[in-house]
């Protein structure tokens, strides 16, 4: 999965994100979820909803022979 900005390297105009499998929509979309059911458990509690910030990270890997 590849995230940039298509035009600007510092603006949010024209993001795009480059899936490489559905396996990987699926992810981000149970990811989500995860993040919407969170905010209403919050919301519900009546506790201080988070900042809505969704990361996208890349962990490196070790690669051995």
């Amino acid at each position: 999965m590849k995230c940039r900005l298509e035009d600007e390297a510092y603006c949010d105009k024209n993001f795009q994100i480059e899936f490489d499998t559905v396996k990987q929509i699926e992810e981000l979309r149970d990811s989500l979820a995860h993040m919407i059911k969170y905010v209403k458990i919050c919301q519900s509690d009546g506790d201080e909803i988070p900042p809505l910030i969704y990361r996208i990270t890349e962990v490196e890997t070790i690669k051995t022979k």
